[in-house]
């Protein structure tokens, strides 16, 4: 159902299949389903699993163990999917303290033939609340630019539940342009909002 969330015109799509399928089973068309509820002889095609199967190399992994473990040494880490659209792979590794280092890093991302160009990333976010003192949160980032062709940015949708669970991180943002990734709504989403 992600489908839906990113792209209204492919929800839309899903909306009619679904409306057609419902009309075929209230007369009668498909006896036979395996959703008795709505009475579909089979998943509606834009509802079944992605033909790009992306794998998550094992370096992925490891690289976030030990970013996990590093204590603030390491302050981000850049993913991206391959340009063989099968795997996501490191991009770069950030030790630099200052946010907007990372920021430009990944809003500059650029694909094979110099478009701008989608990408994962985690990053360390430090704060301080007052009274309760200082916190870490790690948080991870969906950058895909608005400019992304649709073949790209379906697959990095596809592919961002994948990787985050892979991670288990829980904070998230998604962001398409580059002011939803300033410091001040990283910053919010990391401390739930008391930064």
């Amino acid at each position: 159902m992600s489908v839906c969330i990113d792209s209204p015109i492919l929800c839309w799509e899903s909306l009619q299949i679904l409306t057609i399928m419902l009309r075929s089973s209230h007369r009668g068309e498909s006896s036979t389903s395996a959703f008795p509820v709505f009475g579909f002889p089979s998943l509606p095609p834009l509802l079944t699993p992605s033909p790009y199967s992306v794998q998550i190399q094992d370096e992925c992994i490891t690289a976030y163990q030990d970013f996990s473990r590093s204590h603030g040494k390491t302050k981000y880490i850049i993913y991206k999917i391959a340009d063989n659209k099968k795997e996501v792979a490191v991009d770069s590794v950030g030790h630099d303290q200052d946010y907007e280092v990372f920021r430009e890093e990944l809003a500059s991302a650029k694909d094979s033939q110099g478009r701008p160009a989608p990408r994962y990333a985690v990053y360390d976010v430090e704060y301080e609340l007052p009274g309760e003192g200082k916190r870490s949160k790690i948080i991870f980032i969906s950058w895909v630019p608005s400019e992304t062709p649709t073949l790209w940015s379906m697959i990095y949708a596809s592919t961002r539940e994948v990787l985050k669970n892979a991670l288990n991180v829980v904070t998230s943002i998604h962001a398409d342009d580059k002011s939803d990734i300033e410091w001040k709504t990283v910053l919010k989403e990391a401390s739930g909002g008391k930064a």
